[in-house]
């Protein structure tokens, strides 16, 4: 379905607001920006360095100088949250055991990640999977931690739907990621190359010295190192001699705790790996037994060791965090460098991300509001500010009364309502764990449209139907849509509960401010603003809002409709797109 999101529906240029072909930084230098943060640029580094903002990551810099909001946005997760057996309303422990031969299985609400995997691979604890990943960025604390993992899963992303080893493995790929966003990406793919979810993504697991698989050897040198470009000078024979390191690794399959990587000395190729010029004539001697790790080793210091590896992961950084976009000046002046900042510390990917973020030319205000907003940034802001940062606290009392018992359990409620943004993603264009093809998501590598890719006449079209539901809009179906397998529900914002989270949402200007800042975190012109307004006061006065508010502020039947107008409308606003 993704392919058809970026291959088959015409993109729709009415979106971009800035095209970012064409940006001009007034400076190219990568010296650390001194000043004291302006509303706008806070909203710029916020926007870039977390998954989705919201108030709450305003807050917790509030009346912090420009060093201590780095030093905060730098500061690593405190802990990794493990992912527990939440969709036993769906399949129980009884049908896991034996019907899905997943014997003995963990009790409904235990961490279920060194349990015995099942013979098949159930949906639902896929579901499951996403749903907890999804957690874990809604819940971020105010730093950088998960916008790295999420920057890795788009550059060295792997399929868990495509994978007989199960979420078990797909787990400890995520867990891969985390330990390593701060760290070093060289060291990482040293990790990620016996690694079982990308052993199995990759066919690694069954390549044998007599037909040696070559996809893994591919996409290490094209997606993950050296890359495309005209830098790029490595051969065919490169990869077959890649390859061939790769023969005789296995996995050890069900069972309880992490699959195992074993070796079959009579699958691997023992002889040595003589590469090209491009790899200086490097050659890999050939190991026996467990020391054929040892080759693995010896062929990433040797990737590593040449110049084309650390500009490509500094392109690829700079368009994450930055812009597409890479023009010869910026190669000149920032790639350059920060290819330079790799090589010297072990390609550091904390370090490196920090002195870009840092600089003057981070917070150059061509780069403000440039970029489409991926799905997963579109939609988190919303769930963070409606639904997570207060666990649900504006889902409205008449509709708690009235849900299913998996609705209300609260070892389950959260797979439920994070199932329905898995879905809304999935319809916009994303979803983690499911990349289109080995490359990853088209918009983060495909020139020259990068991020005009997000928005197509199909997608923009499920990104207005998800403003209409959240939005209400004054429908009987509206709120967020849950699905399960035996019927669905809805859940509905109540935002005369949320209203009181504002300063003063009896003055129509106050509260259009503050819608604009939560959610928008741009300017809009005067016509715009005059139509939110309207949406609300249906063309009454200033005065007419304050006395309507003050005497229906806490009737929901009253005030709830008028609000949904309001709402409906700003997540309509194109400015709601960009970041």
């Amino acid at each position: 379905m993704f392919k058809l999101f970026y291959q088959n529906k015409k993109i729709n240029q009415k979106i971009t607001l800035k095209n970012n072909l064409n940006l001009k930084p007034q400076t190219y230098s990568l010296e650390e920006f001194t000043e004291s943060l302006s509303s706008k640029q806070l909203n710029h580094l916020l926007n870039r360095v977390l998954v989705g903002t919201s108030k709450r990551h305003f807050d917790d810099v509030l009346g912090f100088d420009f060093k201590k909001i780095i030093e905060k946005i730098f500061t690593p997760e405190s802990k990794f949250v493990e992912p527990k057996y939440d969709w036993y309303y769906e399949i129980n422990k009884d049908e896991m055991e034996n019907q899905w031969g997943a014997k003995p299985f963990v009790d409904p609400g235990q961490v279920w990640i060194n349990s015995v995997e099942p013979n098949h691979q159930p949906y639902e604890k896929t579901r499951s999977l996403n749903c907890w990943i999804y957690k874990c960025i809604l819940n971020q604390d105010t730093s950088i931690h998960w916008k790295i993992v999420y920057f890795l899963h788009t550059l060295v992303p792997t399929n868990v739907e495509q994978n007989s080893y199960g979420q078990k493995a797909s787990y400890y790929y995520w867990k891969l990621l985390f330990d390593n966003a701060f760290g070093s990406y060289k060291d990482l793919m040293l990790k990620m190359s016996l690694e079982p979810q990308m052993m199995v993504y990759l066919d690694v697991w069954r390549s044998h010295k007599d037909s040696p698989n070559e996809n893994y050897a591919r996409e290490l040198l094209e997606l993950y190192t050296v890359g495309k470009g005209p830098g790029s000078g490595f051969l065919e024979s490169d990869i077959y001699q890649i390859a061939r390191i790769f023969t005789g690794f296995r996995l050890t399959r069900m069972g309880e705790g992490p699959h195992q990587v074993v070796y079959e000395d009579f699958a691997h190729d023992t002889g040595d790996k003589k590469l090209s010029s491009f790899f200086n004539n490097h050659t890999i001697k050939g190991r026996l037994g467990q020391n054929y790790s040892e080759e693995v080793e010896d062929l990433i210091d040797i990737i590593f060791s040449i110049d084309e590896p650390s500009k490509f992961l500094a392109r690829r950084i700079y368009q994450f965090f930055v812009n597409p976009v890479i023009s010869s000046e910026i190669e000149l002046n920032i790639i350059n460098k920060l290819s330079e900042d790799l090589r010297a510390n072990n390609y550091n990917l904390g370090k490196t991300i920090k002195r870009l973020i840092s600089s003057k030319h981070f917070f150059d205000s061509v780069f403000f509001n440039s970029i489409i907003k991926p799905p997963l940034e579109y939609l988190s802001s919303i769930y963070k500010e409606l639904l997570f940062d207060n666990y649900f606290e504006y889902v409205s009392d008449h509709d708690w009364e009235s849900q299913p018992n998996k609705i209300k359990d609260l070892e389950t409620r959260d797979f439920y309502i994070l199932d329905s943004f898995r879905h809304y993603l999935y319809m916009t264009g994303f979803e983690i764990n499911n990349p289109p093809s080995v490359s990853g998501w088209i918009p983060y590598y495909q020139a020259p449209e990068f991020d005009k890719f997000w928005i197509n006449t199909y997608t923009v079209t499920q990104r207005q139907q998800f403003a209409n539901r959240i939005g209400g809009k004054g429908e009987s179906n509206a709120g967020i849509h849950v699905y399960y397998f035996d019927g669905s529900t809805s859940l509905r914002i109540d935002y005369t509960k949320y209203l009181k989270s504002f300063s003063d949402p009896s003055n129509i200007d106050s509260l259009i401010d503050e819608c604009l800042k939560r959610f928008i975190l741009s300017d809009v012109d005067d016509i715009t603003r005059n139509r939110l307004k309207n949406s609300i006061t249906n063309g009454n006065s200033d005065e007419h809002w304050t006395e309507y508010y003050n005497q229906n502020k806490n009737n929901y039947w009253s005030l709830n409709q008028r609000l949904e107008h309001l709402f409906h409308q700003i997540f309509q606003l194109i400015e709601i797109n960009i970041f």
